[in-house]
């Protein structure tokens, strides 16, 4: 009998890919396929890598050999770039407004108001009316991945945000996991990443590129 299973659908195709670095490194060879629905845990032996890894991964940064591969328009975002464009003169309810996030979210196999997530999260009234450049630290972090948590990005990357301490935060990350319906990458130690992943990349200090997945044989660099 015939399978008719469709195959998984790629995101991004990484082929071949190096990128010299500063210290006179080179990154990859990086051949990866990057599929919809993937949790992706990266390993990076030296912390320079991961800018450079997301600088390929967003076209903010040209390999110098290979090429990137996108089937379709691919809307990739990190964690960084929620933080960076924050508005901190402007209240969790303007930014809200402002930001066109969505009304809900899937959360525990289930659509849930995006508002019921911001009260989990510990986000109370009489923070949402705050400036949020006046906030505590706290609110502000929170604010901040909530804003991660929302994300409709075909492709999400962090680092820092999983590593955040807040109880109610990382709980909201382990049940926000399963249900990101596109592919997430976590830059992060093992005991920080919220739940399973389908692969495991680690880049070497010398810029070596390996990947295990659960659905090929294990792929290794030099």
């Amino acid at each position: 009998m015939n399978d008719t299973t469709p195959a998984p659908r790629v995101l991004l195709g990484l082929r071949e890919i190096r990128k010299n670095l500063p210290d006179g490194i080179t990154l990859g060879p990086l051949e990866w396929d990057i599929l919809k629905g993937a949790r992706i845990h990266v390993r990076c032996a030296t912390s320079g890598h991961w800018p450079v890894l997301c600088g390929l991964l967003t076209g903010g940064l040209e390999p110098d050999w290979g090429a990137l591969e996108e089937p379709r328009p691919v809307k990739v975002q990190t964690d960084s770039t929620i933080w960076e464009r924050m508005d901190a003169g402007r209240t969790i309810n303007e930014l809200l407004e402002l930001e066109g996030l969505p009304e809900s979210i899937w959360l525990q196999g289930r659509r849930r108001p995006l508002r019921i997530m911001l009260d989990w999260i510990g986000l109370e009234p009489s923070h949402m009316r705050i400036a949020l450049g006046l906030a505590p630290a706290g609110v502000r972090e929170r604010y901040w991945v909530a804003r991660f948590l929302a994300s409709e990005a075909d492709l999400l990357l962090g680092r820092e945000v999983f590593q955040v301490k807040c109880p109610k935060s990382r709980e909201l990350l382990r049940l926000r996991w399963p249900d990101w319906p596109g592919a997430v990458i976590a830059a992060c130690t093992a005991g920080s990443l919220p739940g399973a992943a389908d692969q495991k990349v680690r880049i070497s200090r010398q810029g070596g590129f390996s990947l295990k997945d659960t659905r090929q044989p294990a792929l290794s660099g030099r």
